[in-house]
């Protein structure tokens, strides 16, 4: 539950020593949106990037209390270069191989 607690008004917190916090690629439109933040008390920093409230001329002016906030440009680097996701460059078209010891001529 990361609602406060109604009995003592207290927040409650399930990360104590979270310190670092990416949310990026969430479609968050404003800091203002983030109540979350209150759950990790040792909160420094969290990344943005690529959200809603990073583009364009109000990026700049999105601040939190005592948090640092980071946007820093998504790179898929994890895809480049692996060869997992590489197309195949060998022909799709079947070879007939053929092992000339075993041919044998046919009469006519």
């Amino acid at each position: 539950d990361d609602a406060p607690d109604s009995a003592t008004g207290t927040m409650v917190s399930y990360f104590p020593s979270l310190q670092e916090l990416d949310l990026s690629s969430n479609e968050i439109t404003g800091c203002s949106s983030l109540p979350v933040v209150q759950l990790f008390p040792r909160l420094k920093c969290i990344r943005l990037s690529d959200n809603p409230c990073t583009r364009g001329p109000t990026a700049s002016a999105q601040r939190l209390a005592g948090i640092s906030i980071v946007v820093e440009e998504v790179k898929p680097f994890y895809m480049k270069g692996n060869g997992c996701f590489a197309k195949s460059t060998k022909n799709s078209q079947p070879k007939l191989k053929l092992d000339r010891t075993k041919l044998r001529r046919v009469g006519s």
